[in-house]
């Protein structure tokens, strides 16, 4: 394994650090304020900061195969997984540990159910599509003693009636699933789908918007490619370089594009596992548009007047379906 000690990356932590704190008059009313915010700043800014987190991680992944931080769990053969509870679910939700009452499935069923009511989408297409997280593909990749306890929050949404007859909501896991036989469908040190999965994924979307329901699935011709370093979640351990990943390039550039959707305008809602479907949706779709956004815009919607919308969502996000995200 190459490591540097410096890290490339300054951004290691996905958080901004603090700023010097400043006052133009320091006075008793003021000075706790003052002390405590400098106090923060101090922790954050401090010489040889980075390197000291660096070397820590470096110790205890080399030597304990341990994590330094609760949100990167380490799983079997340096699989890296997300389960930052501050930023969605986490590993909760596919374990079975944070299941939906009845009335969040109620809640659920009724705003997708108005969703296509509304004025602005009035004779679009709509679809939900949920991109699974890592652990719900690559469950054996987790450590050991980690283990599912119940349904997980897409097993539940998925085997509601009232939902599922709705036909608005597009389930990966399966088709994903059965991809990553071909070649590695995520990266093994970042959160995402790698860019063959990105495209298992949009084919699967591509194939949900046609009416032509005989789109042949194409044979895969993949090619695995070296990356020496890892990805966001190597990155938060400040040990990117530490690791190594694959990158999956599809070698015989298969025909993915449907003349029925072609000529549409499709609006994407989306959140980061969407930026690797930009390029297909691009190709396939040129008038495809592409707004980062945690849930519909019904202005931008209005605005843009497309014919189909999509909201792409990461599963670790899906109790946002539990509140009024229509308003």
């Amino acid at each position: 394994m190459n490591y540097k000690l410096i890290p490339d990356n300054n951004d290691a932590e996905k958080r901004k650090l603090s700023q010097s704190p400043s006052v133009k008059t320091l006075t008793l009313a003021n000075l706790n304020e003052f002390v405590s915010s400098y106090e923060i700043f101090f922790n954050d800014n401090f010489g040889f900061r980075q390197i000291l987190i660096s070397i820590n991680s470096t110790i205890r992944i080399t030597l304990f195969n341990a994590s330094a931080i609760k949100k990167v769990v380490i799983g079997k053969n340096n699989w890296l997984f997300y389960d930052n509870p501050a930023d969605g679910i986490g590993l909760d939700s596919y374990l079975g540990r944070s299941s939906f009452s009845k009335n969040q499935l109620d809640l659920i069923s009724a705003e997708l159910a108005s969703w296509s009511q509304r004025p602005e989408n009035n004779g679009k297409k709509i679809l939900l599509v949920i991109a699974p997280d890592k652990q719900t593909i690559y469950p054996e990749k987790l450590p050991r003693g980690i283990n599912k306890i119940g349904e997980s929050q897409m097993d539940q949404i998925m085997e509601t009636g009232s939902i599922s007859r709705q036909g608005k909501v597009l389930d990966l896991r399966n088709t994903i699933s059965n991809a990553k036989k071909v070649s590695p469908v995520y990266y093994k040190t970042d959160t995402h789908w790698n860019k063959f999965g990105a495209l298992v994924a949009f084919q699967s979307i591509e194939r949900t918007l046609s009416e032509n329901s005989n789109i042949p699935s194409s044979e895969y011709e993949v090619k695995n490619l070296k990356v020496n370093h890892g990805g966001d979640l190597a990155t938060m351990l400040s040990a990117s370089n530490l690791y190594q990943d694959e990158e999956s390039v599809v070698t015989n550039s298969p025909s993915f594009c449907d003349e029925n959707i072609k000529q549409s305008k499709i609006l994407v809602f989306h959140d980061s596992f969407g930026d690797a479907l930009i390029p297909y949706f691009s190709e396939c779709s040129p008038k495809s548009i592409f707004i980062a956004s945690p849930t519909p815009e019904p202005s931008k919607v209005i605005k843009e007047n497309p014919d189909v919308i999509i909201w792409e969502i990461a599963e670790r996000y899906l109790n946002r379906l539990t509140t009024e995200w229509q308003q």
